[in-house]
This record gives C-alpha cells, structure tokens and sequence, in this order.
C-alpha cells in the first residue's frame, strides 16, 4: 500500500510540474524579453570606437557624441623634431549649446611631451565622462599626429513604461498590449530596441545625456513616436530612476474598416492580453485540480 501510494505521489508532482512549466513557461520567457534584450546591448555597445582623426601640426578633432564611462584615448605622433612641444587638451561640451570649455565643462590637457619623446610617440590614455554630451581633441603638434577614441559607456538612464491597444470593434477601449517593438534612437544615431511583455510593459537601458526618439509599432495600428530630452534626464531627482513614457496605440484605418466589415472579434487582434489571461486561468485551474486531488490521496 505505501508503494502504490508512494507512485500515486510521485506522479502527481511530476504531473504539477509539468502543469507549471508548460502553462507558465512561455508568459516568462515573453515577460523577460526586455530584460534580454538589454543584456544583449551591454555586450554590443562595449569597447566602441567613436573616433579616428588624423593631422599634421596643430589642429583639433571633428566633434563626437560622448555618453557616460571611461573614454580610452591612444595616441601617435611621429617627428624628427626634438626641439618643440606636444600636447592634447580634451574639450567638452556638457550642456549641448556648442561652446566648449565653459565654466561649467571639461577642458583638461591629457597628455603632454617634449623634445625626444615626441619623435615617436605612442601612449593611451584615459578618461571619464560623468555626465557626457559632445566632446573633441585640441592637438599642438610639430609633426603627424593620430587619435583614436575608444569608449566603454556605463548604463545610467532606464526608459520605461506601458503601452495599450484599441480594440477592433470598440476603439474607445483601450488595453494592455504585449510583443509591441519599441525602438530607442539617440540624437547620435545609437539604437536600443526592446518588446512589450505580457501586460504592456517594456524597459530600456540608454546611456548618454542626449535626446532619444522612441517608437512604438505594432501590425496593424499606427506607430507612435515621443522624445524624451536631455533636459528630461537631467530633470529626474535621481539619475537612476526610470523615465517614464507610456503610449496608446490606434488601429490603422484599414484594420478598423475590415474589422467593422468582417464583424472579427477582439481577441483577433494579434498581442492583445486576452489570449494570456485565458492561458494563465486554464493553468489555475488545473493546478487547482491537481492539488485537491493531492490532497485527498495524501489523506485515505
């Protein structure tokens, strides 16, 4: 009798975690998209050259967008002149209104030599943004001079928020839609692209203090687009703190009239929350089941 009782047990749990794996495996895996998608940006940002300039004598850098993080800075110079100067001074423009080395900017002499050592100079070094914006190289040289700026930017800002979906048949009503793409775009031309979960929700991980256009989309419903600024962030009490932006998507104008003239029901529209809600109450319920009947042979 223990032995039977034994498997009967042993069956049912393994029934119970099959419940739950199955019925609760593809609502984590869709909820934990953004997340993966974030991660998936740390690696491909790292270590990014955003500048290679070139000269000879004195001259300075074509501007570049710098975010938040160490900027390493390896420079060349090659002269057979051994009676003069060289140095390089980094000039930042922090608040982004095309004055550099203000009161309240960065303009610091990285990196300096004389006589010998500049007949062939090779060195990097290094330097950290904390608040980012536009940056560029001043260089006082003799001879032939090349800078190549590589950056190592540290995630700092979170866009985040919610976005709902009309229903065909009833457009006033709006709820919660999942697998909507949401696209980041900095003023600098750098991406970050993330989907809505199961309830609409979405999280993106940016890095500099610059402004970005985001759009929502979905088949079948009109894009949205919002920018949030650089004053925005600047504006939040915590710098960790998400920003939030939350959006409404309309059904196109054909999706509407062929769901009014083919009289399709709302839960054909493709993202829409019904069709989990209905999947997470079936795995309810039989858990439910299953646990009573648990119950019930754990006590005869």
């Amino acid at each position: 009798m223990s032995t039977t009782k034994s498997l009967i047990q042993s069956f049912f749990v393994k029934l119970l975690t099959l419940v739950l794996l199955f019925g609760f495996g593809n609502i984590w895996l869709t909820s934990s998209s953004g997340v993966v998608a974030a991660a998936m940006e740390l690696d491909l940002t790292a270590g990014k050259v955003v500048l290679t300039a070139s000269g000879s004598g004195a001259g300075e850098t074509p501007v570049f967008e710098a975010t938040e993080g160490p900027l390493k800075v390896k420079i060349t110079h090659q002269t057979e002149n051994v009676n003069s100067y060289f140095g390089v001074n980094f000039q930042s423009d922090a608040n982004l209104d095309g004055e550099f080395c203000s009161t309240q900017e960065y303009c610091n002499l990285l990196i300096q030599a004389g006589y010998e050592a500049i007949q062939d100079f090779d060195e990097t070094a290094e330097w950290s943004s904390f608040i980012g914006g536009k940056g560029k190289f001043t260089v006082d040289a003799p001879g032939d001079w090349q800078i190549t700026v590589t950056q190592y930017p540290i995630p700092k800002h979170t866009i985040s928020g919610n976005i709902r979906a009309a229903l065909p048949k009833n457009p006033d009503i709006m709820v919660v839609a999942d697998k909507v793409n949401v696209v980041a775009t900095s003023s600098g031309g750098q991406v970050y692209e993330t989907m809505t979960n199961y309830v609409g929700d979405y999280s993106l991980k940016v890095y500099g203090y610059t402004d970005y256009t985001i759009v929502a989309s979905l088949p079948d419903f009109e894009s949205e687009t919002a920018t949030i600024t650089r004053a925005d962030l600047l504006a939040l009490e915590n710098q960790v703190w998400p920003i939030k932006q939350n959006f409404d998507l309309n059904l196109a104008s054909t999706t509407s009239d062929l769901a009014k003239s083919t009289g399709s029901t709302d839960s054909d529209v493709a993202g829409l929350l019904y069709d989990n809600y209905l999947l997470v109450g079936i795995v309810v319920l039989l858990v439910i089941i299953v646990l009573i009947i648990y119950i019930k042979r754990k006590k005869s």
